[in-house]
């Protein structure tokens, strides 16, 4: 049976457990073909995207690409480190069988899905560069694929890199927002289709055209250039992140959880 809670405290995962229920209901129904995932993390959304693939009885394979440096990931070790840990997830939850583990930049290692192979899924979750993402993959993708993005929101992220004291510095995290920025671009050129959240900042959507080429390049670069300014939110100012800590002590991991799905389901005016 599927768990996606399960998943989420094996993998650490970031996304709500409703997220991942979502994009596993929804991969159940996608069309015979492979999915692509662009950045694996510990591979939370991969073994959703595989065990879909497998519980639906299609054939196929997910191939997942992580470059491992930079970002969370270095919390946990070098590469090896977080590859040992991939490869345990995906053996914990029996989809090491369907899943193609890719190491490196995308762009240097995207020929490894093979040529003749049509994609039916992808999913994007990586540095927010998803206009390099759409530009390797979605020609191969079949129309009516499934499309889904990760951290869309038309805000930068401000947070604190370092906690020491004066010596703390500010850091701006533009990737919400980019992809934001490039997701309109695609909608409005007629790419994909309207789609819609499944999470906080997860959007699905499908392939409504047949080439990523109509998209015309100076409106990727003006995506680029608003960047130039941008409101920014600080989801965890210091106080509030010692009082996540206590918390994650305190109280059960599921409580914890409960009440971030509460806030989220207010946020988005759900009952």
């Amino acid at each position: 049976m599927f768990d996606a809670r399960a998943i989420k405290e094996a993998c650490n995962g970031m996304l709500p457990v409703r997220t991942y229920d979502e994009i596993y209901r929804r991969a159940l129904t996608a069309d015979e073909g492979i999915f692509v995932e662009v950045g694996t993390a510990h591979a939370a959304a991969t073994v959703c995207l595989a065990r879909a693939l497998k519980d639906s009885g299609r054939s196929g394979r997910v191939y997942t690409f992580e470059k491992i440096f930079g970002g969370t990931r270095e919390a946990f070790g070098g590469v090896h480190e977080n590859v040992q840990i991939i490869q345990d997830n995906l053996s914990r939850f029996d989809v090491e069988d369907v899943v193609e583990l890719i190491i490196g930049d995308v762009r240097d290692e995207a020929a490894q899905v093979p040529s003749d192979a049509r994609i039916a899924l992808l999913f994007l979750d990586a540095d927010g560069r998803i206009d390099r993402d759409f530009e390797l993959f979605f020609d191969r993708m079949q129309l009516g694929g499934q499309i889904y993005i990760d951290d869309v929101r038309n805000a930068a992220r401000l947070g604190l890199d370092g906690t020491k004291g004066l010596a703390a510095r500010f850091k701006i995290d533009q990737k919400h927002r980019i992809s934001y920025l490039l997701l309109d671009v695609f909608r409005r050129n007629g790419l994909v289709g309207d789609g819609d959240f499944v999470g906080p900042d997860t959007w699905a959507g499908t392939k409504i055209a047949n080439a990523y080429s109509i998209v015309p390049h100076d409106e990727i670069v003006e995506a680029y250039r608003d960047l130039v300014f941008a409101d920014a939110e600080m989801p965890m100012v210091p106080g509030r992140r010692m009082a996540k800590r206590a918390l994650k002590w305190l109280l059960p991991a599921s409580v914890v959880e409960q009440i971030r799905d509460r806030r989220e389901r207010q946020r988005f005016g759900e009952n």
